[in-house]
């Protein structure tokens, strides 16, 4: 991985963190700085008052100044860590390190009265600056009747580096050389940025107005990969934009209604170009070279004998191998997302209950500049490409929600709700390709003249029987839509206060239509103008071949109705004890993928017990059972989770929490596929090569969690945790060298802490947290994925 290009990124990304840091900050310490000072009171006094002096109100946590009750709080402190094992999954699973933190600030004042001049409430507070993965900085003033202001900055720093993700497990022997890919090549290590700004003006009167704005900044550096003969990695330097605006309007003026109506314009700006991201190797010219990440000599991965000389420094790589010399990728997406939205609730009816929305967006996507470079070595030939493509789509969408209630009497009351969706998606694209042609990597590709070619054949691309051609222009024009209706009718039933139930039943209509259609015109140069679908064509007077193939077209249509009957029940002996049970049964006429299910069923059942005081026991209970039986998918598939938590919290001396969950995940399914060798009993696909197999993937997850907590003193608090995450699945291995990765893994998290109240605004936390991750599968032909660390928190916090 190019360590020096992340690392400088990540300095420039703490750069402009501190600059947007910095301007909700400032502001909000000027706001607390000249704001606090302002009379509690609009109405001028009676005569010239002292200047006040801040008092306490009587409690510990707070104190009244000039007619507002203001409340601080800071914890500071640090973290103290030792880490072993994998780095990579430490980063990916919890991304802590050690040194100096801002755990929580909170700043609050409150006009006592509710008649400050400017403001009735002023609120500022961070969390987790000073190097954790997640920060915040959230500010609030208003005013009673008047406004209401939030702020927030947000700085998520995401790292996922799992290695087995987009591995090409290049095998430990039998390839010259032997590679092995020890980090993720899909590496991702991303920071998001978010700045929310919303104003509720008029907050309790019947025409109430809010406004607001949203910014997502999201940047990279990250990693993927492209195939060119071989898979080579590419470093995307990401940088996404995402802003909202909205608006919008209530209205109460009709007793017990609400009208409301919100504008809200997304604008969507993708700016992540792509290029290789190592060139570990050389041409005999000595030109920086990757030969891609998959090495598998045997099976002719990426080629039988990829290096020329290993003395070399780097090595020197066959010329006639799959190789890049240079890769380039740009594309600049525009997106606008308008969506207006028209809703109301109501209970104006005496036990009538409405509710209702309708909104429209119509989305323009452009892609108008996408262009893709390669330069280095494929088979057939093929030497460098230059693609270019445009595109535009539409997305049209209208839905619409009505609810609406009846309250028969005390014990019977009857729901309806109808949800209506429409999208329409159509787009077209043009793609222009143009392939250059050469022997090997170092020899430089040769154009055609028609001055000289094909009269002179040494002056004509290098063309092989299997060679693409040199020019290709396609259009393309797709359209899907869909439109889906659905109607829920419950009737519920309270028939006492121990005993009730709902019965009900859903129906869904879905249409499906997709039409598309391809034009496509290929132009082949000499030599060999007769290759491809040129073969038999006539050629034109220059010795080219231009075929414009018949136009390929797709139009399908579906019709899919799914219904649907609902049933629960609930009873309640006694006030310490409720037990509910729901079932929800569905079947649809057909399937529009492989995956969908033709019959479907959910069984959900909870218990509540509450023994004695202090004491809570809660115990559910879900199963989703979904199946295909269509001979050629059998697809059979079970979602089950059980829970029991016992709760122990008098709040007094000691308490208490229990829970643990167990999730059994089941699927089975007919593939496709390739695999070498051919596994045993396989059969071959219907009109396929391909062999056909059932796959199964089976998932038991198991979560533990036990909290204790004491008083051993009147200002000591002592807790102990653990935690425990397992699972143990298993799933169709094609790949022999594959292991079962996060299917196997076991993942301890005990913890403590002890707080001690040194004086009445003062507290000290000492906690640890112990973290120890183990995969029980072979690692294979990568690093291990076992992870230990201890990490001890100490914090002091400051309260009044």
């Amino acid at each position: 991985m190019p360590t020096s290009i992340i690392d400088s990124r990540n300095v420039a990304r703490d750069t402009g963190f501190r600059k947007n840091f910095a301007t909700i900050l400032l502001p909000a310490l000027f706001l607390m700085g000249t704001l606090a000072a302002q009379t509690s009171t609009s109405k001028p006094p009676a005569a010239p008052a002292p200047t006040p002096t801040p008092q306490s109100d009587g409690n510990s946590d707070g104190m009244v100044y000039n007619g507002y009750t203001i409340h601080q709080e800071i914890e500071f402190g640090g973290r103290i860590g030792d880490i072993s094992g994998s780095q990579a999954i430490w980063d990916t699973y919890v991304n802590e390190n050690s040194g100096p933190r801002l755990f929580n600030q909170w700043f609050e004042m409150r006009s006592i009265m509710r008649e400050g001049s400017l403001f009735d409430r002023l609120s500022f507070s961070n969390i987790g600056y000073g190097g954790d993965p997640n920060n915040m900085t959230r500010a609030r003033i208003s005013k009673d009747r008047w406004y209401d202001f939030q702020a927030q900055f947000r700085r998520d720093r995401n790292v996922f580096d799992y290695d087995l993700f987009a591995n090409p497990l290049n095998p430990q022997t039998g390839s010259n050389p032997t590679v092995l890919i020890t980090d993720s090549p899909h590496e991702f290590e991303n920071v998001r940025r978010m700045w929310d700004y919303n104003l509720l003006l008029f907050p309790t009167s019947r025409y109430r107005m809010r406004m607001g704005y949203n910014r997502n900044v999201s940047e990279g550096p990250t990693f993927s990969s492209v195939h060119y003969g071989t898979e080579a990695e590419l470093l995307q330097n990401w940088r996404n934009l995402n802003q909202a605006y909205s608006f919008g309007f209530d209205v109460r003026t009709i007793p017990r209604t609400q009208i409301s109506y919100d504008e809200t314009i997304q604008a969507f700006k993708g700016d992540t170009t792509w290029t290789l991201a190592n060139t570990p190797y050389q041409t005999s010219t000595g030109v920086p070279a990757d030969l891609g990440l998959g090495f598998n000599t045997a099976n002719n991965i990426p080629c039988a004998a990829p290096i020329s000389n290993a003395t070399t420094t780097p090595p020197t790589i066959n010329s006639t191998c799959n190789s890049y010399l240079s890769f380039n990728r740009t594309g600049n997406i525009r997106s606008t997302l308008p969506v207006e939205k028209l809703s109301f609730q109501s209970s104006y009816f005496k036990k009538v209950e409405l509710s209702g929305s309708m909104s429209y967006s119509n989305t323009n996507l452009n892609l108008p500049n996408y262009d893709q470079i390669f330069n280095g070595e494929e088979s057939s030939n093929r030497r460098i490409e230059n693609l270019a493509l445009s595109a535009m789509t539409r997305r049209l969408s209208v839905n619409g929600d009505f609810g609406a209630t009846v309250f028969i009497n005390e014990h019977f009351h009857f729901q309806n709700t109808l949800h209506y969706n429409d999208y329409r998606l159509p787009g077209d694209s043009i793609q222009a390709d143009n392939w250059l042609f050469a022997v090997n990597v170092i020899t430089a590709p040769l154009t055609f003249n028609s001055a000289t070619c094909p009269a002179t054949p040494s002056t004509c691309p290098v063309h092989v029987s299997g060679s693409p051609a040199d020019l290709s222009n396609i259009q393309w024009f797709n359209y899907q839509g869909q439109r889906t209706k659905v109607e829920t009718s419950v009737l519920d039933m309270n028939l006492n206060r121990h005993f009730g139930g709902h019965i009900g039943f859903r129906y869904q209509d879905r249409e499906i239509t997709i039409r598309n259609l391809e034009n496509q015109t290929l132009t082949y140069y000499p030599s060999l103008p007769n290759r491809g679908s040129c073969v038999g064509v006539t050629l034109q007077a220059n010795g080219t071949c231009v075929v414009t193939l018949a136009p390929a077209t797709d139009n399908e249509y579906y019709n899919i109705s799914d219904y649907a009957g609902l049933v629960g029940l609930w009873f309640q002996p006694s006030q310490k004890f409720r037990a509910n049970f729901d079932v929800d049964f569905a079947s649809a006429d057909y399937s529009y993928t492989r995956i969908d299910s033709r019959h479907h069923q959910i069984y959900k059942a909870r218990t509540l017990w509450k023994p004695t005081e202090g004491w809570s026991v809660n115990a559910a209970v879900k199963m989703d059972e979904r199946r295909n039986p269509q001979s050629d998918v059998l697809n059979y598939q079970h979602d089950r989770a059980y829970s029991f938590s016992v709760v122990y919290d008098p709040a007094k001396i000691w308490g208490t929490d229990l829970n643990f969950s167990y999730n059994d995940v089941y699927s089975t399914i007919l593939i496709c596929y390739t695999a070498t060798p051919n596994l045993p009993g396989a059969t071959t696909c219907p009109g396929s090569t391909l062999q056909t197999g059932t796959s199964i993937y089976t998932s038991k997850a198991k979560f533990f969690s036990g909290n204790f907590f004491v008083k051993p003193a009147p200002r000591v608090i002592a807790t102990l945790g653990y935690t425990l995450n397992t699972d143990d699945g298993t799933s169709l291995i094609l790949n022999p060298i594959q292991p079962l990765g996060p299917l196997n893994y076991v993942y301890h998290l005990p913890s403590g802490s002890v707080q001690v109240k040194l004086a009445p605004r003062w507290t000290w936390t000492s906690g640890w947290n112990y973290y120890d991750y183990h995969e029980g599968s072979d690692p294979g032909p990568t690093l291990p994925r076992n992870m230990h660390a201890n990490m001890v928190n100490l914090s002091l916090k400051y309260k009044f």
